[in-house]
């Protein structure tokens, strides 16, 4: 054996063993630091979607469900008391309003919060859409319900648009009626439609943005899975064009 073969076998070949095996050391470690900081993110961001899923129909459907079931019935009542209206019906529909007006209060202090969180997590699509139009359902509702519950009597103020007194106004001409309620009962049982109908396709999509990672920093510039495609595709057409109408 020559000197040369001699150090190419004694002390080249070890040393460029041991770099390479370094070099597959060092990326094989690299690769798994990787992998589990993919993965964490992974879970991190889906944890905080869920959460600004849920904050966000938890609140939808506190506002629906009161606005429906009793500040509809408190409004009236205040405006066309029947004739077994009691003293203490009258406390618990006060009451209801003040639960009504707090869940409302909630609803409007956390929209832009809300609103930014659905963005972040969910996209500016369907689903920001979606929340924006149960919004502007709510505000619809609320001008209503306020217009029947502080403006039934002749020279009452009435609202003509959401935002209190600084809003376009004007004064009621007459005494609102029993014509007047059915009116209105036909009216709100077509916004309590269109909102449960958007507000169950926000839950719909969200949910399949959950459950295939489409959420947060995961989207990245791909396009939608194809589960969650699919279910875009059959709300925009169930949720396009409704608009309850006075």
């Amino acid at each position: 054996m020559t000197d040369s073969e001699t150090i190419i076998q004694f002390v080249v070949l070890p040393v460029l063993v041991g770099f390479f095996a370094s070099v597959i050391g060092f990326m094989s470690m690299w690769l798994s630091e990787h992998f589990r900081s993919m993965n964490k993110n992974k879970t991190e961001q889906k944890k905080k979607a869920e959460k600004v899923r849920q904050t966000v129909l938890d609140r939808c459907d506190k506002v629906f469900n009161i606005m429906k079931h009793e500040a509809w019935y408190a409004a009236w009542r205040r405006a066309l008391p029947p004739k077994d209206y009691t003293d203490e019906l009258a406390e618990e529909d006060k009451q209801a309003w003040k639960s009504y007006t707090d869940a409302q209060r909630e609803w409007r202090t956390t929209s832009a919060c809300n609103e930014t969180d659905i963005c972040q997590y969910f996209g500016d699509g369907l689903e920001h859409r979606l929340f924006k139009e149960i919004d502007s359902l709510f505000e619809s509702v609320s001008l209503e319900l306020w217009n029947v519950y502080h403006a039934h009597k002749e020279g009452d103020v009435v609202l003509s648009k959401p935002g209190g007194f600084d809003s376009l106004a004007e004064k009621r001409e007459r005494d609102l009626n029993e014509e007047d309620r059915i009116k209105s009962r036909n009216v709100f049982d077509a916004y309590y439609e269109e909102l449960k109908q958007k507000i169950f396709a926000l839950s719909a999509v969200t949910g399949a943005s959950q459950k295939y990672g489409y959420v947060g920093n995961l989207q990245g510039n791909r396009p939608p899975p194809e589960g969650v495609q699919k279910v875009m595709n059959e709300l925009e057409g169930k949720t396009g064009g409704l608009t309850a109408s006075a």
